[in-house]
């Protein structure tokens, strides 16, 4: 028996919704947890800082495994409190401006957080994978931008496979982001990402996303999440334990299958439970 644990947190204004998961399933003998450190994505150099109420940022293709486990808006465009967010398209890249989206999942969310550290985080990210991360700090009501330099597309790398970051705009100055866009010119918004290979065995899953509540009020709200196969084997079964603030909740098991063929496949929604949601509470 395996027990692996993904820890997401997703925050919202003053609303902090944190969330701890183990995910058990059987036939698995043995297990090993490896120690990694942590790269961070090659970004352009520091150019400008864009001081709007607009929010900019980048994409990429994930060209293998890998599991983002910090992110940091960097300290050119000022000390102010750093808000981040990364997202995963449902299907292939965004579209170009002005065309948008909104077909895409938060896979974490951390607005005005008054630091200038990294902010940590587990968030496991698949090859082929189409994934968007925004990120600004404050400026007296603007967000400010840490644009690169030189403009364009920046050719980066994860783990020694090269990938592409690309300009992604969000034409509003307030997250979570919604109907966003690519420009295929123009410089992008830097965003440190710190991350480590992902390691996986024949059997293994974990919590993709938290897909609900994200920006909620008082009161009754589902609490939904995506349930990933990561390993090799195709799955039928898993139980999902899980707190809420410290407290465990009842578990939530779910049989099905997650194959191993592609994105799609690898991975299904489970509502955990109904939560009434308390007013004056930090979640």
């Amino acid at each position: 028996m395996k027990t692996s644990i993904y820890t997401h947190s997703s925050i919202t204004g003053n609303r902090v919704l944190s969330i701890i998961f183990a995910v058990i399933f059987s036939h698995m003998v043995g297990a090993s947890f490896i120690a990694e450190a942590q790269t961070m994505l090659p970004l352009p150099q520091y150019g400008s800082t864009y001081t709007s109420s607009q929010i900019r940022g980048f994409w990429f293709q994930a060209p293998t495994d890998f599991t983002i486990v910090g992110v940091k808006v960097p300290t050119d465009v000022g000390n102010g409190a750093q808000s981040v967010q990364i997202i995963r398209f449902a299907a292939g890249p965004p579209p170009v401006f002005a065309a948008s989206t909104t077909a895409h999942t938060s896979l974490g969310l951390w607005t005005n957080i008054n630091t200038t550290t990294v902010i940590p985080c587990n968030i496991n990210i698949q090859s082929g994978d189409y994934i968007a991360v925004f990120g600004t700090r404050a400026s007296g009501t603007n967000n400010a931008n840490s644009y690169g330099t030189p403009s364009g597309p920046y050719s980066s790398s994860i783990l020694g496979y090269q990938t592409t970051l690309t300009r992604m705009v969000y034409q509003s100055g307030s997250y979570p982001v919604q109907a966003v866009s690519q420009e295929t010119s123009g410089s992008i918004a830097r965003v440190e990402v710190y991350y480590t290979p992902t390691v996986t065995g024949p059997n293994d899953a974990g919590i993709a996303s938290i897909d609900s509540p994200q920006d909620f009020c008082a009161g009754q709200e589902a609490v939904t999440v995506t349930l990933r196969n990561y390993g090799t084997n195709q799955l039928t079964s898993a139980t999902i334990n899980w707190t809420l603030n410290g407290a465990t909740q009842t578990a939530a098991n779910w049989t099905g299958l997650l194959d191993t063929t592609n994105i799609t496949a690898r991975q299904t929604q489970v509502t955990l439970a109904t939560m009434n949601f308390q007013s004056g509470t930090p979640y």
